[in-house]
């Protein structure tokens, strides 16, 4: 019997043991699907930091043709003449085209300036994965408050908001700090840069 009682007492041990082993794999597992999303996320953004996206242009402006349509639109907006290497890939965001009366989709391209070009206003902005705009996108509201405010701001990467107020240095990586601050709510703390 004391045999039995031993064998039983060293299964729920094993059987303890395992099971501390399974969480600890578990967390750890999580831990690192975090890490490789945030590499992925890094790199992606990496890749595409030379890329821009041209926003603006109607549909169907480019015959088909869109390299040579932006080539034209550079050449003739900005007075620049790009190499073929210069421009090493144009194409439209890959969504389903939409009815006329809905903007227009997004042009990726490498280049930089915001332009009229035979009545369509064009911005450039830099390309990046749709997390990190998520992100940067948040502070929208806080970087309108701040054009209000004539205050002059960066959106660092990935999205850090930079300011100087008041004399005083100041940055937010959370929106509603960043507008809390701005509306001189006094709860606000905020980050020196160095």
């Amino acid at each position: 019997m004391d045999r039995v009682l031993a064998q039983l007492d060293e299964a729920e041990r094993r059987v303890s043991e395992l099971e501390d082993n399974r969480q600890l794999r578990q967390s750890a597992d999580k831990s690192i699907k975090k890490m490789r999303g945030t590499s992925i996320e890094d790199a992606a953004n990496r890749d595409r930091r030379q890329n821009l996206r041209l926003v603006g242009l109607k549909e169907k402006m480019e015959n088909g043709k869109i390299e040579i349509c932006v080539r034209n639109i550079i050449a003739e907006a900005l007075g620049v003449e790009l190499d073929p290497v210069q421009l090493q890939r144009v194409h439209r965001t890959p969504v389903p085209m939409l009815e006329d009366n809905n903007p227009p989709r997004q042009i990726i391209m490498r280049k930089k300036e915001s332009v009229i070009w035979k009545g369509c206003k064009l911005s450039f902005f830099p390309d990046m994965t749709s997390e990190t705009a998520e992100k940067r996108k948040k502070f929208t509201d806080a970087r309108r408050r701040l054009h209000e405010l004539d205050v002059c701001f960066t959106l660092a990467y990935p999205a850090e908001l930079r300011l100087t107020w008041r004399g005083k240095r100041v940055k937010f990586t959370d929106d509603r700090q960043a507008m809390a601050f701005l509306n001189n709510d006094e709860e606000v703390t905020t980050e020196e840069l160095q």
